[in-house]
């Protein structure tokens, strides 16, 4: 696989990751043909975004236009990293892609040749299949990466887990739910998603353990890559699991 192929992968894992988040009847989507946006319904709570976009069959004047309306909004854009046109014209003509570094958000992914093996640990994992344990899921994960609010809806998401487009994790430590992990299975084409601790349980190694089982079971059900986005000090755990960067 090149890495332009994989650059693609890791493009798709982003718009599937946004397009779960649209996916729920508090959310508000539209599509104009060139991008599209994503917000909580009035008096909902939700993320808001732009992305999916699809500018390089326009001149680079209209692309531009495009560009500072999506900026208008003042929403999160996930610019593509494999449009070489956007690339340029958000960065210049002279834009040569780079090495992540520091705060850089790093693109990763990771191939079945490459697949960790079991990791060792005191938990017991679980995949999450019923409502009631998708809500438990879903409130770690808000709290996590939310600080509470329901970006996740503990229902109006879940189909998402009935339908096995999400496959979600939680690692139990002494009967303690305290760990989580998720996988976004695109038709093969997987994404590597909420890998997350609570505070007090860290460094114990429980999320590795959770996202070994979740890698695992993506490439024993068939997938063909998995890709995720992270900063640090998260790449260290994904470079330990098998995942190498690419920009």
């Amino acid at each position: 696989m090149t890495n332009e192929e994989i650059i693609k992968y890791i493009d798709n894992g982003a718009i599937f990751y946004l397009d779960f988040f649209a996916d729920a009847i508090h959310m508000e989507s539209s599509d104009n043909g060139f991008y599209k946006t994503i917000r909580p319904k009035k008096g909902e709570h939700g993320i808001k975004f732009v992305y999916n976009l699809r500018l390089d069959n326009l001149s680079d004047e209209d692309a531009q236009t495009k560009i500072a309306k999506m900026k208008s909004l003042s929403f999160p854009v996930w610019w593509p990293l494999y449009s070489k046109k956007v690339q340029k014209l958000l960065h210049g003509n002279d834009y040569i892609p780079q090495p992540p570094s520091g705060d850089d958000e790093f693109y990763m992914a990771i191939l079945p040749e490459k697949q960790p093996g079991t990791a060792k640990s005191d938990a017991i994992i679980t995949r999450v299949e019923t409502a009631e344990d998708f809500k438990i899921w879903a409130d770690m994960a808000n709290l996590i990466f939310a600080t509470g609010y329901q970006d996740i809806h503990p229902v109006n998401h879940y189909h998402w887990c009935k339908n096995g487009r999400l496959v979600p994790y939680i690692a139990y430590y002494k009967d303690k739910h305290v760990a989580i992990a998720a996988i976004l299975d695109n038709n093969g084409v997987a994404s590597f998603e909420f890998v997350a601790t609570l505070n007090e349980y860290r460094r114990k190694g429980l999320a590795r353990a959770a996202s070994a089982v979740a890698i695992l079971d993506a490439f024993a059900n068939g997938a063909k890559i998995i890709t995720l986005r992270a900063f640090h000090p998260a790449i260290l755990l994904y470079q330990s699991l098998g995942f190498q960067t690419y920009y």
